[in-house]
């Protein structure tokens, strides 16, 4: 699902019911709700290796 801030779709109750921040982005996954770009990434990484958020990264 995309919205458009420029229409200020991230201040919408439905997006503030994902995010109440009303902060883009946001990542639905099942039940899990995942702010952040960072985290976002971090959380893709996790999920693509095959590990959870639990997983520590090792260098």
């Amino acid at each position: 699902m995309s919205l458009d801030p420029a229409q200020f779709e991230h201040h919408e109750v439905w997006f503030e019911a994902i995010n109440p921040n009303g902060q883009a982005p946001a990542l639905v996954d099942g039940g899990r709700v995942i702010t952040g770009s960072t985290v976002i990434c971090e959380y893709l990484g996790w999920r693509r290796s095959g590990c959870s958020p639990k997983c520590r990264w090792k260098g």
